[in-house]
C-alpha cells in the first residue's frame, strides 16, 4: 500500500482537486430570494448619503481651491507661490477622486444587477 502512495504526484492531485472545487462552485445551483426591505432601504440610504457627501466634498474642495488661489495671487514670494500651487494641485486631485468615487461605486454595483 505504501508503494502505491509513493507514485502519486502530489502537485497533480492538488491541481485536480482545485479544478474540481472550481467546477463545483461555478456549476452549483444558486437560490434566488427576494431582497429584504431592510437591505433595499439601506441601499437607498447609502445612495442618499453618498450624494450629500459628494456635494459637501465639492463645496469644501472649491473653498480650499479658492483659499489657496487667493494666497497664490496675493503672495510675492516664489517659495510661497510654489507651495500654494502644489497645495492647489493636491486639493484638485483629491477633490476629483472624492467626487467621482461614489459614481464609480454605483457604476460597478449597477453592472452586477
Amino acid at each position: 500500500m505504501k508503494a502505491y502512495f509513493k507514485n502519486i504526484n502530489k502537485k497533480q492531485v492538488m491541481k485536480n482537486l482545485s479544478m474540481a472545487l472550481i467546477l463545483t462552485i461555478m456549476t452549483g445551483s444558486v437560490a434566488y430570494a427576494e431582497t429584504p426591505k431592510l437591505v433595499s432601504g439601506t441601499i437607498e440610504l447609502a445612495k442618499a448619503v453618498s450624494g450629500w457627501i459628494t456635494l459637501a466634498v465639492g463645496v469644501v474642495a472649491g473653498a480650499m481651491l479658492g483659499y489657496h488661489g487667493l494666497g497664490y495671487v496675493t503672495s510675492d514670494d516664489e517659495a510661497v507661490k510654489s507651495d500654494r500651487a502644489k497645495k492647489m494641485k493636491a486639493v484638485f486631485k483629491g477633490g476629483a477622486i472624492a467626487i467621482t468615487a461614489p459614481g464609480l461605486v454605483t457604476l460597478v454595483l449597477n453592472f452586477y444587477k
